[in-house]
């Protein structure tokens, strides 16, 4: 038997550390067309929370643009600023896919958050950019985006939140 985390030359495969969550606030979508959908993420703002305490909030420009897969996936192309409590800014970009599970489409209608547990996929590899000294060390790692709650629902306050996880070289 082998181990998952290791590989056949002895590696330990990376850890991934828990840094932040985020909600970026979204407009109703832009249906571009049939493969392209557009969310306004800055306009109605949004949060984030680090573990050391650390705030701040999603300003424009920001947002979101969706190209659908002919397979139904969503493959993601984000890019945010987010400006800290302390007057710090973060430049936030990244790439992503995302597979509904089938029952996706009707808890929309239906106005209902979709959970983590909802999809089959949505993960995207973040890359954040900064002159702030505080924040520098953001701009030689690498991040990981796993998707907490989405509210898509017009009827709704619609939003994303993500959980930001740090990917951890040696263990």
């Amino acid at each position: 038997m082998t181990d998952a985390n290791i590989s056949p030359e002895g590696v330990p495969a990376p850890k991934l550390e828990y840094i932040m969550t985020y909600q970026a606030d979204l407009l109703p979508a832009q249906n571009i067309n049939r493969d392209k959908v557009v969310w306004d993420a800055a306009t109605t703002g949004g949060w984030v929370k680090d573990i050391w305490g650390n705030k701040g909030k999603l300003i424009p420009p920001s947002g979101d643009w969706m190209t659908v897969l002919p397979n139904g996936t969503l493959y993601q192309d984000v890019r945010a600023t987010i400006l800290m409590e302390d007057g710090a800014l973060l430049f936030v970009e990244y790439k992503g896919k995302v597979k509904w599970k089938s029952h996706v489409p009707e808890k929309i209608e239906t106005g209902k958050p979709i959970t983590w547990e909802d999809h089959e996929y949505f993960i995207n590899s973040p890359t954040i950019t900064t002159e702030s000294k505080k924040y520098e060390w953001m701009n030689d790692v690498i991040f990981i985006n796993k998707v907490v709650e989405v509210q898509l629902n017009n009827d709704k306050k619609m939003y994303v939140r993500y959980d930001t996880y740090q990917v951890v070289m040696h263990p």
